[in-house]
C-alpha cells in the first residue's frame, strides 16, 4: 500500500533592509497602496516564489503567499526605522525540500533569514465546522454573485424584476429590506395578515410588518434580493420563535398557504402582478418531540393519502409555482442546539416538506463552496404513505451562506436559511429571464431539474451532503433557453 505524502507547510521570516523594497511595499501614512505599488508587490511575490522554487528544485503545491508582520497593515512597522519583515508561507512536498530551503535562505539571497515555523502535516477536511468562539463568517455578499455564477443582466439592480417572492417567516421589516439596493428597490408590496403569539398564528387586519419579530425573515428576504434585484417582496409571518406544537403550526401553516393561494389566482386572473412567484421557507422540524403524539404523520409523510401540509406543497407546484425549502441545520458537524437528541446527523435532519419531491431543498456552503458542517445531511426520510411525496434524494442543491453584508458589517448572512433565500434568489432571476407566457412552457418540475443537472458536482448521483453541488445559475439559464 502506498502512503500518500501531505505536504509540508513551511513559514519562513526574511528582513531586508533594502530601499528600494521598503519604497515599494510601505505606502505613505493614511493612503491605501497604488495600482503601482500593488503590482510591485506582486512582482516582489513572483520573484521570492521563483527564489523558493529554483533553490529547492520542487514544486509548490500551492501559492506563496507573503504576509505582514509585525502589524496586519500595508507597511510593516510603526517605527519607519525598523526593518521590513515579511512572513513567507509555502508548501513543500518533503522534508529534503525543506531543508534545502532552509540553507539557501542562511545565504541571504532573498534577505536576511530570521527563522522558519512548521505546521503539523494533518489531513484535510471536505467539510467546514463553525465554532462558537470566532466570527462564522467568511467574506462578504460583493463575492456572492461570483459564486453561484450569475452574470449577464439578471445579475444586475433589475435582475428579478417582475418576480414575486413570498416569504413565509418571521416577518419582514419593509425599511431594512429597501435598502439593499437602493434607490432601485422599493421595500414590501404587501403580505397577509397574521400573528405570532407563541406557537400559536392568529389571523389580524390590515397586515404590517413587525420589526421585533423580522431579523430572521428579513435576512431571508435580503439575501433572495441580494441575488434578484429588482423582485416583488410579500410578507407572511408564520413562524413563532420556536415550534413547540407542531401539529398547531402545520394547520396555521396550511390556513395561510391556502390564503395566499386563492389570492395569487386572483391576481392571475385580474392581472394584477406577473405570473412569476416563488414561495420560501427558510424553516423545518429541528425536534421530533413536537410532534407528540403522532410522531411521523407530517416528518414521514405517514397519514392516508400524505400529510395535509405535504398535499398542500405539491398542489402549489402543480398551479405553476417555485417552492424552495431550507435542508435544515441538523447536520452531523455542529448541529443546532434545537435539534433533538435523535434528530441531527445523517438521514435525522431534513423532514416534511423539507424532503417532498416538488421543492427545491437547499443545503449550506461557504463563499469558497466548501460545505458546512451543520447543514443536514441526507437522505431524506422514507415516505411512509406510498404516494412518493417525499425523497431520500435531498438536499437537492446547495448556496452559499455565512458572509457579512457588504454595506454595513453588522448584517450577516448565515444558516441554511440564507442559503435558502440566495436560491430562491435565484430561481426567482432564472424566471424573469423568461416571459410569463414561457412559465408554464417550463413548469417548475423543469426548473428543478436544470438547477440540479448543472450544479457544481456535473453527475446525476446525489450527494448527501452536496445534494448535486453548488448551484450555478448561468449553467441552468442556458439549459433552460
Amino acid at each position: 500500500m502506498i502512503i500518500p505524502t501531505l505536504p509540508i507547510l513551511q513559514y519562513f521570516v526574511l528582513r531586508t533592509d533594502d530601499d528600494e523594497v521598503r519604497r515599494i511595499l510601505t505606502p505613505v501614512p493614511g493612503m491605501l497602496p497604488s495600482a503601482w505599488a500593488l503590482e510591485a508587490r506582486r512582482d516582489y511575490e513572483i520573484w521570492l516564489l521563483a527564489f523558493v522554487q529554483a533553490r529547492t528544485g520542487a514544486e509548490l503545491s500551492r501559492k506563496l503567499e507573503v504576509r505582514d508582520l509585525p502589524t496586519a497593515r500595508w507597511g510593516v512597522s510603526e517605527d519607519a526605522k525598523s526593518p521590513f519583515v515579511i512572513v513567507v508561507a509555502c508548501a513543500l512536498a518533503n522534508a529534503d525540500a525543506v531543508e534545502t530551503l532552509r540553507a539557501a535562505l542562511a545565504t541571504g539571497g532573498a534577505g536576511r533569514f530570521l527563522g522558519m515555523g512548521t505546521d503539523a502535516a494533518i489531513a484535510c477536511s471536505a467539510q467546514w465546522r463553525p465554532g462558537t468562539g470566532a466570527p462564522r463568517v467568511f467574506g462578504t455578499d460583493r463575492s456572492l454573485l461570483e459564486a453561484i455564477h450569475l452574470t449577464g443582466p439578471e445579475a444586475g439592480p433589475s435582475g428579478g424584476l417582475n418576480t414575486n417572492i413570498v416569504v413565509f417567516d418571521t416577518g419582514l421589516d419593509p425599511h431594512v429590506v429597501g435598502t439593499n439596493r437602493a434607490p432601485t428597490i422599493g421595500g414590501v408590496a404587501g403580505g397577509w395578515a397574521a400573528k405570532v403569539q407563541g406557537s400559536v398564528i392568529t389571523p389580524t387586519q390590515p397586515w404590517s410588518a413587525s420589526a421585533a419579530m423580522a431579523g430572521h425573515g428579513t435576512m431571508v428576504a435580503r439575501a433572495a434580493v441580494k441575488v434578484a434585484g429588482a423582485v416583488k417582496l410579500w410578507d407572511v409571518p408564520i413562524l413563532p420563535p420556536a415550534i413547540g406544537n407542531l401539529h398547531q403550526f402545520l394547520s396555521d401553516a396550511h390556513t395561510a398557504y391556502l390564503k395566499v393561494l386563492l389570492a395569487i389566482n386572483l391576481f392571475r386572473q385580474s392581472g394584477a402582478t406577473s405570473d412569476r412567484w416563488v414561495l420560501v421557507n427558510a424553516w423545518g422540524v429541528y425536534d421530533r418531540r413536537a410532534e407528540e403524539p403522532d410522531i411521523g404523520a407530517y416528518t414521514e409523510n405517514d397519514a392516508p393519502g400524505g400529510h395535509f401540509f405535504n398535499r398542500l406543497i405539491w398542489f402549489a407546484n402543480h398551479v405553476g409555482l417555485d417552492v424552495v425549502f431550507a435542508a435544515g441545520n441538523s447536520g452531523p458537524f455542529f448541529p443546532h442546539w434545537r435539534s433533538g437528541p435523535h434528530d441531527w446527523g445523517p438521514g435525522r435532519g431534513i423532514w416534511g416538506a423539507n424532503a417532498h419531491k416538488r421543492v427545491l431543498c437547499v443545503g449550506a456552503v461557504r463563499l469558497d463552496h466548501i460545505w458546512l458542517g451543520y447543514s443536514s445531511y441526507g437522505p431524506g426520510p422514507k415516505d411512509k404513505s406510498g404516494t412518493g411525496m417525499l425523497l431520500q434524494h435531498k438536499p437537492d442543491v446547495c448556496a452559499p451562506t455565512d458572509f457579512a453584508d457588504s454595506q454595513s458589517a453588522a448584517l450577516r448572512y448565515t444558516g441554511t436559511s440564507a442559503a435558502c433565500g440566495v436560491a430562491a434568489g435565484v430561481v426567482a432571476s432564472l424566471r424573469a429571464g423568461h416571459p410569463p407566457k414561457g412559465l408554464y412552457a417550463r413548469r417548475p418540475a423543469r426548473l428543478r431539474a436544470e438547477i440540479r443537472n448543472t450544479a457544481s458536482l456535473g453527475t446525476n448521483v446525489s450527494d448527501p451532503a452536496l445534494g448535486f453541488g453548488v448551484v450555478d445559475a448561468d449553467r441552468a439559464r442556458a439549459a433552460l433557453a
